[in-house]
């Protein structure tokens, strides 16, 4: 007769746009929404391929037909203005992207390239055009990184490298359509026709960015309305009370440990890629046509340069997900270098067009390697800044280039020279990322063992050895890894988000749980700041009726040995992130877990930074969407078609008296309300759950605002009032999965919503978690961890009993709150059926409560009078 909401991720609420994915992470699978934004992004990379070609297409008619009085050298250093202008969205566009959100900088840029690329048909001289071509290079540098980012976040992390690299495939592609655009339009409609075609940008990609692209990465304070603004004054920061560390976010991060040496490096390789690439793409036309062959024909040598980069693309995608990118890019800059070369010695025709199609693989399959190596490498919260970064810095070499092929063929030293420099600056590129492969592997085989309570940083580049791993820093991890910690465990525990957190409002604690908390000496911290309510009251949402009512002290709380309460959901992962602190829990941030296996009766967890963790036993806690599930089971969330809106507020002189010691439910056709306080009468939480009729409908982004405010309509002023207190800017939709019997595979085990998510109905999902946590120890205590010392073989039968005992009674509460929900949200005759039994029922009545709150059962951890050693250091 409870409620809570589970865990699931919350979505934007933002219609037409993919739901995105928590910011910590990438989507666990690439779903239609994901792959419509991937190819908008696609579209957005394509243009700024056209833009690093149309200006070479153009060149000689600048400096014959235009009169601007343009010499080679002027010329190289307008092409270098557009350059500087992508050098400088860059660096700054990926940081927006990191704290103003992905979605309005990409947005953002590519209107600003649309437009004053658009202008530059309009230039009436060189130094106009110039500082149009500057302006155009702003919004288009900032594209790619912020693209890139917004990428990474929306496809699985085993695909992250090969999308990464195809989705640069726009780059050469693009440059190609130039190449072709130019042939044709040039001769028939001037060069000023060739910037025109940024309209399509404007009116057509830029649309279907608004319609798709997804914000994974938006500030709250951009989207808050006036009750979570509220709330938050109220709360204070919810993650710095956590007593962890967060690691500060921009530049200041990459240029100085642990990231330092990686970030210089692949700034340099970046130049000296770009270098040969954008020296390429802006003189290889010129270049050409100097050598003797004309207008047309040196079009063609582009468009090879622009196809081999567009197989290249594929090519290096393949080779970087089997190989890795940094070895990849070494021999493809290595590749690069080689085919410059050989055009030195004037090869015949067939050969150059080879060795051009040579070195586009190898000059942009580089790059597409770097930045998937740049995207792969650092963590969610600084991967826009790091790809902004190295693109940024990158395009020095993209400034430089122009104008040094510029002064060497004013300075009479022949087209030659230039495949000299281009190719000098590939090999150079392939030392660079040779440099990064080796410092990489360097670090991974000398980092020392963190030191215990230290928040290791994003690219968890320190491998470990430990007795229990822990993935997953929510209530599930938390509880898990302090209950085997006080069994005497060394624990490590890994969470991918770059600080501990819980998102969320209110949860109720039901004896169950609390039962837990007073075994472990924390339940006293939880009633310090939560709330113990007097009554669980449920009402009928049209009418207002009473329909039945639990007292929840008295007789309740000494039959089930507990109180109930209620309590913020930080406060209560602050308690048990405090505890794991102060018993000792090794914690780490910034480590995404990508898989687990046993290898040699041990538990390997490989991570996304290339770094392995091995335990002897594996806790696999990360959550609703967990990465390490379908070890066990193949299937998927399960969508309830319900959607939930809450938000906490402050309790003031204007907010109503009546109800504020109680936890009331109001049951309404298709929706309930719940309203109850916390941190002692302070706050007032309100969470509105409807069912959505778009999704009934079939639409991908269901249970909008509108959707909110229809679901209510009918109900009585208290609920509409209620109403008012709701953050919008956030919708929960309500996921849960089918029970499964396995939790288990190898040293790896499941526990809370990775192993049984379940509906919010019964309030049971944290308490769940928590009973894993409880029996967990006392399967492993007496047979893993002994009188005598640690028995690491016993680890499989501990676990297998463990999944035994919990499986039965998890898949009995995920049931139930099913059958509970739908109770629910009747309407018509099982409305009034349901209401007569519920008011048929008596406060003491106690028999739909004794199989989950009761002390006996499968499943159900004992109680403890002893205090554990946990409640000695506590009280120390």
């Amino acid at each position: 007769m409870n409620h809570t909401l589970p865990a699931a991720a919350p979505h934007g609420s933002s219609p037409g746009a993919p739901s995105p994915t928590a910011a910590d992470g990438p989507a666990s699978r690439f779903s239609k929404g994901s792959a419509a934004a991937v190819l908008v992004c696609w579209l957005l990379v394509v243009f700024d391929g056209y833009d690093l070609i149309v200006y070479g297409t153009v060149q000689s008619s600048l400096i014959s037909e235009t009169g601007w009085g343009l010499s080679k050298a002027t010329a190289g250093t307008i092409g270098s203005m557009a350059f500087v202008g992508m050098m400088i969205g860059a660096i700054f566009a990926g940081r927006m992207a990191d704290s103003w959100g992905r979605r309005r900088t990409i947005l953002g840029c590519a209107i600003i390239f649309s437009i004053f690329t658009i202008l530059c048909a309009f230039a009436p001289n060189a130094a106009v055009f110039g500082a149009l071509r500057l302006l155009a290079g702003i919004g288009l540098g900032g594209l790619v990184p912020s693209a890139n980012a917004l990428v990474a976040e929306l496809v699985p992390t085993k695909w992250r490298s090969t999308v990464a690299t195809l989705m640069m495939s726009g780059v050469p592609i693009g440059g190609s359509i130039a190449a072709l655009v130019g042939i044709q339009m040039i001769p028939a409609f001037g060069w000023e026709s060739m910037f025109l075609v940024a309209v399509l940008a404007l009116v057509i990609v830029v649309p279907l960015g608004l319609k798709y692209l997804p914000e994974t990465l938006a500030p709250a304070s951009a989207t808050d309305s006036a009750a979570d603004k509220a709330a938050r004054r109220a709360t204070g920061n919810v993650a710095s009370s956590g007593g962890t560390i967060k690691e500060p976010s921009g530049f200041s991060s990459l240029l100085r440990a642990p990231y330092l040496g990686v970030s210089l490096l692949f700034a340099l390789a970046t130049i000296a890629t770009l270098f040969a690439w954008y020296g390429l793409g802006t003189w290889l036309p010129n270049l050409m046509q100097l050598a003797g062959y004309n207008l047309g024909s040196a079009l063609t040598f582009a468009l090879a340069l622009n196809l081999g980069a567009v197989a290249g693309s594929v090519i290096t995608a393949w080779a970087g997900t089997r190989f890795g990118p940094i070895p990849t890019a070494i021999a493809a800059a290595a590749v690069a270098a080689g085919a410059l070369v050989v055009l030195v010695i004037g090869p015949p025709v067939g050969v150059v067009y080879f060795m051009l199609v040579l070195a586009g693989v190898g000059t942009h399959g580089t790059q597409c390697l770097i930045i998937a190596a740049v995207a792969s490498h650092y963590p969610g919260h600084l991967r826009g800044t790091a790809l902004g970064w190295a693109l940024g810095t990158g395009r020095i070499g993209a400034v430089a280039a122009p104008q040094v092929g510029g002064l060497l063929l004013a300075a009479g030293l022949g087209v030659n020279s230039n495949f000299l420099a281009f190719a000098g600056a590939a090999a150079i590129a392939a030392v660079l990322l040779t440099a990064v492969g080796l410092k990489l592997k360097s670090k991974l085989s000398n980092s020392p063992h963190p030191h215990p309570h230290q928040q290791e940083q994003a690219m968890s580049e320190h491998a470990t050895s430990t007795d229990v791993l822990v993935i997953g820093g929510g209530m599930a991890g938390l509880a898990g890894a302090l209950a085997l910690r006080e069994n005497g465990a060394n624990v490590t525990l890994v969470e991918r988000a770059p600080e501990f957190g819980e998102v969320g409002a209110g949860l109720q604690m039901a004896p169950n749980a609390s039962r837990v908390l007073r075994r472990w000496g924390l339940l006293e911290k939880a009633l310090e700041i939560g709330v113990q309510p007097k009554h669980l009251v449920f009402r009928d949402a049209v009418t207002g009726e009473e329909l039945t009512r639990q007292t929840l002290g008295g007789e309740f709380a000494e039959r089930y040995g507990a109180p109930y309460v209620v309590i913020h959901r930080s406060d209560l992962h602050r308690v048990l992130l405090e505890a794991c602190e102060a018993a000792g829990v090794q914690l780490v941030n910034d480590v995404l877990v990508e898989s687990v296996e046993t290898v040699n009766g041990r538990g390997v967890a490989h991570t996304a930074a290339g770094v392995d963790y091995e335990a002897d036993v594996v806790i696999g806690a990360d959550g609703l969407k967990s990465t390490l599930r379908p070890l066990v089971a193949t299937d998927e969330p399960v969508s309830s078609a319900y959607v939930a809106y809450r938000g906490t507020v402050p309790i003031t002189e204007n907010t109503p008296k009546a109800d504020l010691e109680d936890v009331i439910v109001y049951l309404g056709p298709d929706c309930h309300l719940v309203q109850y306080p916390l941190r002692k009468g302070e706050l007032l939480n309100t969470v509105a759950v409807f069912k959505s009729p778009s999704f009934e409908r079939g639409e991908e982004q269901y249970g909008g605002v509108d959707e909110l405010e229809a679901a209510y309509k009918d109900c009585v002023p208290a609920v509409q009032e209620a109403l008012k207190n709701l953050g919008t800017s956030m919708r929960w939709p309500m996921y849960d999965r089918d029970p499964i019997e396995n939790w288990v595979a190898g040293r790896m085990v499941l526990m809370g919503d990775a192993a049984h998510p379940m509906l919010q109905y019964l309030a049971q999902g944290a308490c769940q978690a928590l009973e894993d946590a409880a029996v967990l120890q006392d399967a492993s205590n007496g047979t893993v961890f002994t009188p005598d010392g640690v028995n690491p073989g016993a680890w499989d039968d501990a676990i297998r009993e463990f999944n035994h005992l919990r499986a039965g009674r998890t898949a009995r509460v995920q049931r139930t709150a099913r059958v509970w929900g739908e109770s629910w949200h009747v309407s018509g005759l099982a409305r009034t059926l349901r209401n007569l039994l519920f008011k048929s029922r008596r406060d003491n009545n106690f028999q739909y409560n004794d199989w989950l709150y009761g002390q006996t059962g499968d499943g159900v951890p004992a109680a403890k009078a002893a205090p554990s050693r946990l409640a000695d250091r506590l009280s120390a």
